[in-house]
C-alpha cells in the first residue's frame, strides 16, 4: 500500500528522468571517445579514460549522496548533484586540454550519481514491497530504449553537429532537470528530519545482513550477464557468424525488446505472487536461456540460422534478468527502512565492485568460444537458484 501521506508521493514521470538520465547521457557519451582523440591530439586509448575515471567518481558519488540525502533529504541531494552535474559539463564545454576535460568529466559523474542512488531511494520509501517491485519492473520498461537510443542520437549530434553541441545538451538537460526537481519533486524522507545516519553503524549492519550479501550478488550478477554479452558479442559474431559490428549493434535492439517482455511478464506475476517467488521464475528462465545458449553455440556453424538460434538462446536470458533484476532491487534493503539513503549508497557500492569482480573474471576465461559466456552465465544462475531456494527455506 502506498504510504499515506499523499503528498510525498514522487511524480512516476520524474522519477523516470531522474534514473534514465544518468544512463542516456553515459549513453550518448560512448561515441564521443574518437573526436576526443582528435580534438585533444591524444591517443584512443587515453581518450578511454575518461570512461574509467566516470565510473570511479560515480562510484564515489554513490556513497556520497546516499549519505547526504539520509542527513539533509532526498530534495537537497538532487538538486545539488544536478547542480555539480552541470558545473561539470560547463568545465568540459570550455576545456582547452585534456586534463582540465577530465577533470569536468568526473564532476559531472560525482554529480550525476545521485540520479540513481537517490531516486531508488525514493522509490524504496514511498511505496511497500509489492507496488515497489511493480513499479521498478514499469521503470525497465521505460528505461528499456536507452541502450539502443542512446548511442544512435549522440553520434548522429557528433557526426552532424559537434561534440561541443552535445555538451550543450547535456548542459540544458541538466539545468532542465534543476528546475523539474525543484518545481515537483516532494521530499520523501520523513526520518531524516528525527534521525541522521551513522555510516559505519550502518555498514556493520550492511555487512551481518544475509539477505543484503544474497541480493546485492543477484544484482551485480544480472549487470554483469548484460555487460558480457555488449563486450563479447563484437569480439564473436564477426568470427562465428560473419556479421559486421553495425550488424552486432543492431541486435541489441532484440534484447531491448526482451527487457520490456520480461519486465511486463514481471508485472503480471507480481499480481498474485510474492517478489521472491518472481525472482526465482526469473532465475529459471534465465538458466533456460543460457542452455539454449550453450548448446547452440555448441552446434554453431557460420549462418544466419546459428546466429538466430544463439541470439534466441540471450533473448530468453534478457527476459529472466528483467523479470529478476526489479524484484532484487526491491528487496535488498527492506530491513534498512531507517536509513534508506546511506544504506542505498553502500549497496550500490558494493555490486559496483562485484560487477568489476566478476568482469574481470570473464575477462580471464575469455577464450574466443561462443561456449564460455553461456557457461558463465549458467554458473551465475545456478548460485542464484540455490541461494534463493536456501533463504526461502530459511524464512
Amino acid at each position: 500500500m502506498i504510504k499515506n501521506i499523499e503528498f510525498r508521493k514522487p511524480s512516476f514521470i520524474l522519477i523516470i528522468i531522474l534514473l534514465g538520465f544518468p544512463q542516456l547521457q553515459e549513453a550518448m557519451f560512448a561515441p564521443s571517445l574518437q573526436t576526443i582523440a582528435l580534438n585533444f591530439d591524444i591517443s584512443i586509448a587515453s581518450a578511454q579514460s575518461t570512461l574509467s575515471i566516470y565510473f570511479v567518481a560515480f562510484a564515489i558519488g554513490v556513497l556520497f549522496w546516499g549519505f547526504f540525502s539520509d542527513k539533509f533529504g532526498r530534495r537537497p541531494a538532487l538538486l545539488w548533484g544536478f547542480v555539480i552535474y552541470c558545473l561539470g559539463t560547463g568545465v568540459m564545454l570550455t576545456s582547452s586540454s585534456f586534463n582540465f576535460f577530465l577533470v569536468g568529466r568526473f564532476v559531472v559523474a560525482f554529480g550525476l550519481a545521485t540520479g540513481s542512488v537517490t531516486t531508488q531511494t525514493i522509490l524504496r520509501e514511498s511505496f511497500d514491497t509489492q507496488i515497489r517491485s511493480k513499479l521498478f519492473s514499469q521503470v525497465s520498461i521505460a528505461l528499456a530504449i536507452v541502450p539502443g537510443i542512446g548511442p544512435l542520437l549522440g553520434g548522429y549530434l557528433i557526426e552532424s553537429y559537434s561534440l561541443r553541441l552535445l555538451l550543450i545538451v547535456f548542459l540544458v538537460c541538466g539545468l532542465s532537470i534543476v528546475a523539474l526537481t525543484y518545481l515537483r519533486l516532494p521530499e520523501t524522507n520523513v526520518v531524516a528530519t528525527t534521525r541522521n545516519a551513522n555510516f559505519f553503524d550502518v555498514l556493520m549492519r550492511m555487512l551481518r545482513s544475509k539477505r543484503v550479501w544474497m541480493y546485492g550478488f543477484f544484482i551485480a550478477s544480472m549487470n554483469v550477464i548484460m555487460s558480457i554479452y555488449y563486450l563479447e558479442a563484437p569480439l564473436l559474431f564477426p568470427k562465428w557468424f560473419g556479421i559486421s559490428l553495425a550488424t552486432t549493434g543492431s541486435l541489441g535492439i532484440s534484447l531491448a525488446i526482451a527487457t520490456i517482455l520480461g519486465a511486463s511478464i514481471a508485472q503480471l506475476l507480481l499480481r498474485n505472487h510474492a517478489p521472491k517467488q518472481v525472482l526465482q521464475f526469473g532465475n529459471y528462465v534465465l538458466i533456460l536461456g543460457a542452455i539454449l545458449m550453450f548448446f547452440f553455440g555448441y552446434t554453431a556453424t557460420n549462418t544466419l540460422l546459428s546466429l538466430i538460434l544463439y541470439m534466441g538462446g540471450m533473448f530468453f536470458v534478457r527476459v529472466g534478468t528483467a523479470i529478476s533484476l526489479s524484484n532484487a532491487i526491491s528487496l535488498a534493503l527492506e530491513d534498512f527502512q531507517d536509513v534508506y539513503g546511506t544504506a542505498g549508497s553502500i549497496l550500490s557500492l558494493g555490486y559496483y565492485l562485484a560487477i568489476s569482480v566478476l568482469l574481470h573474471i570473464m575477462s580471464v576465461i575469455h577464450t574466443g568460444s561462443l561456449l564460455v559466456m553461456p557457461l558463465y552465465f549458467i554458473i551465475l544462475a545456478l548460485l542464484m537458484i540455490a541461494m534463493t531456494a536456501m533463504s526461502a527455506r530459511n524464512d
